[in-house]
């Protein structure tokens, strides 16, 4: 792989972030990640042999403005909460300034929680993080 120096790197202007068939404008960021259980397999000695690898898992967290949340939650049956909405795909694109497109697609998400935070003094606009459960992500997907 060539690295190319003294580029336009990502910026977050060059992320957007798909779900429920719409990009999401009142969105302060986004974090995920998948990892596996990898446990060493010891046999004669102090030194591992070899190793196992199991279990995948992925997860991360979502965080939007309390006006997104609440255009959310107005769309649902009354009653409904957000960690009842069946799970859904989240699509993260990231675009260089080529246009070259990389594209993430977090398959199987369920929001986790729900809630509000401020406090005296805020003078930005509210947002909450709201963690996902994530049943798999496709990383740089065509």
């Amino acid at each position: 792989m060539e690295v190319s120096i003294n580029k336009k790197r990502y910026s977050w202007a060059d992320i957007r972030v798909h779900v429920f068939g719409r990009t999401l404008e009142a969105i302060t960021g986004i974090n995920y990640e998948d990892r596996e259980n990898i446990d060493p397999v010891y046999g004669r000695g102090k030194k591992p042999v070899g190793y196992t690898q199991t279990q995948y898992m992925a997860d991360g967290s979502i965080t939007l403005l309390i006006d997104e949340i609440v255009g959310i939650q107005k769309a649902l049956p009354p009653g409904m909460k957000l960690q009842d909405i069946p799970a859904f795909d989240i699509t993260v694109a990231y675009e260089d300034e080529s246009g070259l497109i990389v594209t993430d697609r977090l398959r199987g998400c369920k929001f986790k929680n729900n809630g509000r935070t401020s406090g005296a003094g805020d003078t930005g606009a509210v947002d909450k993080e709201i963690e996902l459960f994530i049943l798999e992500i496709n990383f740089n997907v065509a």
